[in-house]
């Protein structure tokens, strides 16, 4: 039997009808389970037949990984930006996430009538207010989701694999369009940012002016045998904002 807030997650990619891992909120008035996808932050609630869900923890092509999922922030932890924030929201939320009306946020009707009447009480765009019902949604339908939640912030991420074709933002009107991904520079960077800032002590820009001269020049020789050295063509090197990122 799942329990309120359970975080379920297929074993295998190939679960198609299941795609992520999302939390268990409940059953709607048609009998169905109602989830929250936890890895894409813009998706809302997913209904599934719950004979479909319970054959599948059955059969171990889903699984249940935990019963609680961890408090983002207490709300007197926060800081004073964070805490201004969170009381404008949760006093809007709040009356939503007790007695039949926190049942009615498993139905589209309900968090529809919920977004509109905070929409009108705070005069936020329809959006916001959507993303922040979706926060609530995957803390459990609970106010911790109007917590910031800091604690991915700052993380190592995950690396984007050499060779990929990811070019990142697109360049503005006048730009330069990179010819190699981000993914094939980061070797160096790292490189001259243990060297040039961590090591050495060097400013950002200096340490990256002194990379570029070193690992991204070619050596050329002019009509009248004077050898100079030359910076490669700006698409293929580095940019300074992909350098700090390193750093």
């Amino acid at each position: 039997m799942l329990l309120e807030n359970s975080i379920i997650e297929p074993s295998s990619p190939d679960l198609q009808w299941f795609p992520e891992r999302a939390m268990f909120l409940g059953t709607d008035k048609a009998g169905r389970a109602v989830f929250m996808p936890l890895l894409t932050q813009t998706k809302g609630p997913k209904r599934v037949s719950m004979k479909a869900v319970q054959d599948a923890l059955d059969e171990g092509t889903l699984k249940v990984c935990s019963t609680v999922r961890p408090a983002l922030k207490e709300p007197e932890k926060l800081s004073p930006a964070a805490k201004q924030e969170y009381d404008v929201w949760a006093p809007l939320f709040d009356p939503y996430l007790a007695g039949e009306h926190r049942d009615e946020l498993l139905e589209a009707p309900g968090r529809n009538q919920a977004i509109t009447a905070i929409v009108t009480a705070t005069k936020r765009p329809k959006i916001t207010v959507r993303r922040m019902l979706y926060r609530v949604l995957r803390a459990g339908r609970h106010l911790h989701g109007v917590c910031k939640d800091f604690r991915g912030r700052g993380a190592p991420g995950v690396k984007q694999k050499s060779g990929t074709n990811k070019r990142g933002r697109k360049p503005l009107a006048g730009g330069v369009v990179a010819e190699k991904p981000a993914s094939d520079f980061r070797a160096r960077i790292e490189a001259a940012v243990q060297e040039r800032v961590i090591t050495n002590g060097e400013k950002i820009p200096v340490a990256f002016r002194k990379m570029t001269a070193a690992d991204f020049s070619r050596t050329t020789t002019a009509p009248n045998g004077k050898v100079k050295t030359v910076l490669l063509p700006e698409a293929q090197r580095p940019t300074l904002k992909q350098f700090r990122v390193i750093v």
